[in-house]
C-alpha cells in the first residue's frame, strides 16, 4: 500500500488522522530499527524448506518475487525480486 492509501485506511477504518508524509516518516524510522532485527535474527530452522513465486507490479511494470520459507515453522528465510 502507498503512504496515501495507508493514511486513507487509518482515517476511514480507525478514524485516526495522519498525513501521508507522517506515515512515510514513521515507516522509515521504524524500518531502520526493525529491519536489522528481523534480517539477522538467529532463527532455528528445520530442514523442510519450501518456495513460492508470484508476480507483482512495481510502477506499472511486472516483476517476480520468490519466497523461500521453513515449511514447519512458517518463517520466511529469503525473498528475491527479479524483473525477468
Amino acid at each position: 500500500m502507498s503512504y496515501i492509501q495507508t493514511a486513507a485506511l487509518l482515517r476511514d477504518v480507525h478514524e485516526v488522522y495522519f498525513s501521508y508524509k507522517t506515515i512515510e516518516n514513521y515507516y522509515k524510522a521504524v524500518f531502520s530499527i526493525v529491519h536489522p532485527l528481523l534480517e539477522f535474527y538467529p532463527y532455528e530452522l528445520t530442514s523442510d524448506i519450501a518456495a513460492d513465486e508470484t508476480y507483482i507490479k512495481i510502477m506499472r511494470k511486472t516483476a517476480y518475487i520468490f519466497f523461500y520459507f521453513d515449511a514447519i515453522k512458517k518463517i520466511v528465510t529469503s525473498y528475491r525480486v527479479f524483473e525477468k
